[in-house]
């Protein structure tokens, strides 16, 4: 009596190896695996620069009143615990340039004039 392996290479009839559905599978459940990752850091990295920008922006808004009261100086520099806004003049009186840089590296850079409404 010959006695059958448990794990073939071919298929024979209705016998058949379980190593090619296992890598399949296996296969599968590593791409799904990656993909959700790479979707989890590109919405992680999207969420980040996301709220990065707005705080800056509400920092660049709140040392608006300081500069104002500050019109002579050529440049004004607002500290806040997040990180500083500098303010440098223009050529034109009213011209800005703004540099918000975060504490987390992020740093953007914007030109007001303060004769305008936004």
């Amino acid at each position: 009596m010959k006695k059958k392996p448990i794990v073939t290479f071919f298929f024979r009839g209705n016998q058949g190896g379980i190593l090619f559905p296992v890598m399949a599978i296996l296969l599968m459940m590593t791409l799904l695996l990656v993909y959700v990752t790479d979707d989890y850091f590109a919405r992680r990295e999207m969420l980040v620069n996301t709220r990065d920008y707005y705080v800056s922006r509400a920092m660049e808004e709140m040392s608006l009143e300081t500069v104002r009261k500050d019109t002579e100086a050529a440049e004004v520099v607002v500290y806040f615990n997040q990180g500083k806004s500098k303010w440098k003049k223009g050529d034109n009186l009213a011209d800005y340039q703004v540099i918000t840089s975060l504490s987390n590296q992020y740093k953007r850079t914007s030109h007001r004039n303060l004769t305008t409404k936004r």
